[in-house]
Protein backbone atom coordinates (compact mmCIF):
# COMPACT_ATOMS: atom_id res chain seq x y z
CA UNK A 1 0.00 0.00 0.00
CA UNK A 2 1.38 3.49 -1.02
CA UNK A 3 0.37 5.88 1.79
CA UNK A 4 3.43 8.06 2.55
CA UNK A 5 2.77 11.15 2.05
CA UNK A 6 -1.24 11.02 1.62
CA UNK A 7 -3.81 12.43 3.86
CA UNK A 8 -6.67 10.35 5.11
CA UNK A 9 -10.23 11.62 7.37
CA UNK A 10 -11.38 8.15 8.73
CA UNK A 11 -14.91 8.32 10.34
CA UNK A 12 -16.32 6.54 13.22
CA UNK A 13 -12.22 6.18 14.02
CA UNK A 14 -12.35 6.16 18.25
CA UNK A 15 -12.18 2.12 18.27
CA UNK A 16 -13.28 -1.11 15.96
CA UNK A 17 -12.00 -1.54 12.79
CA UNK A 18 -11.50 2.16 12.03
CA UNK A 19 -9.58 2.58 14.55
CA UNK A 20 -7.00 -0.44 13.27
CA UNK A 21 -7.21 0.76 9.55
CA UNK A 22 -5.98 4.42 11.26
CA UNK A 23 -3.24 2.52 12.89
CA UNK A 24 -2.47 1.24 9.97
CA UNK A 25 -2.58 4.16 7.64
CA UNK A 26 -0.06 6.27 10.06
CA UNK A 27 2.44 3.31 9.71
CA UNK A 28 2.11 3.11 6.23
CA UNK A 29 2.92 6.76 6.12
CA UNK A 30 -0.76 8.70 6.09
CA UNK A 31 -1.33 11.67 7.59
CA UNK A 32 -4.65 10.72 9.51
CA UNK A 33 -7.32 12.46 11.02
CA UNK A 34 -9.13 10.07 12.90
CA UNK A 35 -12.94 11.24 13.09
CA UNK A 36 -16.25 9.72 15.51
CA UNK A 37 -18.87 11.60 17.99
CA UNK A 38 -16.94 9.47 21.14
CA UNK A 39 -14.33 12.99 21.61
CA UNK A 40 -13.13 10.86 24.85
CA UNK A 41 -12.09 7.54 23.03
CA UNK A 42 -11.45 9.53 19.87
CA UNK A 43 -9.28 11.69 21.32
CA UNK A 44 -7.00 8.78 22.93
CA UNK A 45 -7.81 6.87 20.26
CA UNK A 46 -5.56 10.09 17.95
CA UNK A 47 -3.36 10.16 20.06
CA UNK A 48 -2.13 7.00 20.62
CA UNK A 49 -1.16 6.26 16.44
CA UNK A 50 -0.34 9.90 15.86
CA UNK A 51 -3.54 11.29 14.38
CA UNK A 52 -5.48 14.29 14.68
CA UNK A 53 -8.88 13.90 16.80
CA UNK A 54 -12.01 15.74 14.72
CA UNK A 55 -15.37 15.63 16.32
CA UNK A 56 -17.58 14.82 13.80
CA UNK A 57 -21.45 13.79 13.68
CA UNK A 58 -21.86 11.86 10.31
CA UNK A 59 -25.15 13.25 9.83
CA UNK A 60 -24.48 16.83 10.11
CA UNK A 61 -23.59 18.47 7.05
CA UNK A 62 -22.14 21.62 9.54
CA UNK A 63 -20.23 18.96 11.40
CA UNK A 64 -18.64 17.62 7.69
CA UNK A 65 -17.75 21.23 6.28
CA UNK A 66 -15.88 22.10 9.46
CA UNK A 67 -13.90 18.79 9.30
CA UNK A 68 -12.85 19.58 6.13
CA UNK A 69 -11.89 22.62 6.86
CA UNK A 70 -10.01 21.76 9.72
CA UNK A 71 -8.07 18.81 7.34
CA UNK A 72 -7.60 21.41 4.58
CA UNK A 73 -6.19 24.46 7.09
CA UNK A 74 -3.79 21.47 8.87
CA UNK A 75 -2.82 19.39 6.00
CA UNK A 76 -3.89 21.62 2.80
CA UNK A 77 -4.82 18.40 0.54
CA UNK A 78 -7.16 15.68 1.57
CA UNK A 79 -6.55 12.26 -0.74
CA UNK A 80 -8.77 9.53 1.43
CA UNK A 81 -11.85 9.68 2.97
CA UNK A 82 -12.96 6.43 4.17
CA UNK A 83 -15.87 5.11 6.10
CA UNK A 84 -19.27 6.89 6.96
CA UNK A 85 -20.76 4.13 8.51
CA UNK A 86 -24.39 4.82 9.67
CA UNK A 87 -27.25 2.89 11.57
CA UNK A 88 -30.58 2.94 9.45
CA UNK A 89 -32.08 5.97 11.86
CA UNK A 90 -28.71 8.02 11.06
CA UNK A 91 -29.10 7.19 7.55
CA UNK A 92 -32.88 8.62 7.79
CA UNK A 93 -31.90 11.45 9.55
CA UNK A 94 -28.79 12.48 6.99
CA UNK A 95 -31.57 12.17 4.08
CA UNK A 96 -34.21 14.19 5.84
CA UNK A 97 -32.07 17.10 7.06
CA UNK A 98 -30.04 17.46 4.13
CA UNK A 99 -30.47 19.72 0.65
CA UNK A 100 -31.51 17.45 -2.39
CA UNK A 101 -28.41 16.57 -4.31
CA UNK A 102 -29.58 15.73 -8.05
CA UNK A 103 -27.97 12.13 -7.73
CA UNK A 104 -29.41 11.14 -5.16
CA UNK A 105 -32.72 10.74 -6.61
CA UNK A 106 -30.98 8.07 -8.57
CA UNK A 107 -31.20 4.18 -7.70
CA UNK A 108 -28.10 3.70 -6.02
CA UNK A 109 -28.51 1.16 -3.29
CA UNK A 110 -25.17 0.40 -2.49
CA UNK A 111 -23.75 4.29 -2.14
CA UNK A 112 -24.57 4.70 1.71
CA UNK A 113 -26.46 7.98 2.39
CA UNK A 114 -24.27 10.35 4.46
CA UNK A 115 -21.71 9.79 1.20
CA UNK A 116 -22.77 12.12 -0.61
CA UNK A 117 -22.97 14.39 2.18
CA UNK A 118 -19.21 14.08 2.54
CA UNK A 119 -18.41 14.33 -1.09
CA UNK A 120 -20.68 17.53 -1.09
CA UNK A 121 -18.57 18.65 1.83
CA UNK A 122 -15.34 17.88 0.23
CA UNK A 123 -15.84 19.77 -3.39
CA UNK A 124 -17.02 22.82 -0.76
CA UNK A 125 -13.76 23.69 0.49
CA UNK A 126 -11.42 22.06 -2.31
Amino acid sequence: MRLSGKTALITSAAGGIDAEVARRFREKGASVFACDTNREQGEKTAASIGAVFILLGATSEESWKAAFATVMERAGRLDILLGVVLTAVECQRALESFAVFPFRETNLPHIAPGSFESLNATLLVA
